[in-house]
């Protein structure tokens, strides 16, 4: 009768093994493992008297029902993104990350007062050196110079054109755009254009106007290169907060879900119900 005893205590030990297979993966990269124990089958084994009546499975449902646990407050990881791609810090503050979320604020905030101060500064300093260059360079005084080097007439434009586009690779725009106020300074065909130029001829660099002018230009180029980066900051500061706040709701999630349960429950096994003691484990 021992030996029989152990026999069926292996076969219940052989099936608890076969329900560990069962282990399967669950969603946010867990994992669930279940342990069912028939308590019907084990019963018989140890001959003990208990007999599976008609009472019984509101027993077994009772105790299955006391094994349920509150549902878990669970956060959206895609609404905790959505919120910091809108706002950053705003998706720390749904995920309760209180600091995390005035962080990712005061980053936003810097950013856009630098890229407005940069922004305005250049523009300030853009009109400064436009206003330099409409006082110190002369139009007139360039195609005066073309016409010296190339034997056009003076005032015949379609001449200095046409000996500008043969000889030059840069032109002088008609209108006081960017490209005119750049080629300017930049380029020596303009040399003869500033009015303390020294030959009065093009290809030469001897305007110290025009070194004061380029520099005047570097130094708002600058200012917008640092607006430039400031939007830059912005740009990465969303995309940050908001993969920070999905990961966080992830995690949370996962916490959540891992730990290990135990209880009874009723399973049908040829038209009958039977009890069996479960453990469920994620991990």
């Amino acid at each position: 009768m021992r030996n029989s005893k152990s026999i069926w205590r292996l076969f219940l030990l052989i099936g608890a093994l076969a329900a560990a297979s069962h282990a399967q993966p669950a969603t946010d990269a867990t994992a669930v493992a279940t342990l069912e124990f028939p308590l019907a089958a084990w019963c018989q084994a140890a001959q003990q008297d208990l007999v599976w009546s008609n009472h019984t499975p509101d027993l077994a449902l009772h105790a299955m029902f006391q094994e349920e646990k509150p549902a878990a407050v669970r956060r959206s990881v895609a609404r905790a993104a959505i919120f910091s791609a809108v706002l950053p810090g705003a998706g720390q503050v749904y995920n309760r990350s209180y600091l995390k979320g005035l962080l990712f604020l005061g980053v936003e905030v810097g950013a856009w007062a630098a890229y407005a101060k940069y922004n305005s500064s250049g523009n300030r300093k853009t009109d400064q050196f436009e206003r330099f260059a409409d006082q110190h360079w002369s139009e007139s005084e360039y195609w005066a110079s073309i016409d010296r080097a190339f034997g056009c007439s003076p005032s015949d434009r379609e001449c200095e054109k046409q000996k500008e586009r043969e000889n030059f690779s840069h032109y002088l725009p008609d209108t006081k755009n960017q490209t005119y106020y750049e080629n300017i300074g930049k380029y020596d065909q303009f040399n003869a254009g500033w009015d303390d130029s020294i030959s009065g001829e093009i290809l030469q660099r001897d305007s110290q106007n025009r070194l004061a002018y380029t520099t005047m230009r570097r130094l708002a180029n600058d200012q917008f290169r640092k607006a430039t980066l400031s939007s830059s900051v912005v740009m990465v500061n969303h995309l940050v907060s908001m993969v920070e706040a999905a990961y966080s709701a992830h995690k949370f999630n996962q916490a959540q879900t891992k730990g290990t349960s135990f209880g009874m429950k009723l399973k049908k096994h040829h038209d009958e119900l039977m009890p069996v003691l479960a453990v469920r484990v994620v991990w």
